[in-house]
């Protein structure tokens, strides 16, 4: 059995900023953006969803979620590498 391959190894993950969605009027043009506005609120606000979508795909930015840190017991990951803080004695710590 043969299974399709993918084209991209991980799925494209996009934010929108409520409060820019917020700030555009459903019927067209701007408004002030409402405090604590959200994806429910857009769903209610807007009656043509198709409109919604192509307002909500403008805003579209890329997902950057930055290097993801794995650290263990003992040692911290930065954007220098592993790290370990190993005591000397007499209050001497050294980063290595």
């Amino acid at each position: 059995m043969q299974f399709p391959q993918s084209r991209t190894a991980l799925p494209r993950v996009s934010i929108i900023e409520a409060d820019s969605l917020a700030a555009i009027d459903p019927s067209g043009g701007a408004r002030d953006a409402a405090n604590g506005y959200d994806a429910a609120d857009a769903l209610a606000d807007w009656p043509d969803l198709g409109a919604l979508r192509k307002a909500a795909a403008s805003l579209a930015k890329p997902f950057d979620p930055g290097l993801a840190y794995v650290s263990f017991p003992a040692f911290t990951t930065d954007a220098g590498g592993l790290v370990i803080v190993i005591e000397r004695g007499r209050g001497r710590d050294e980063a290595n």
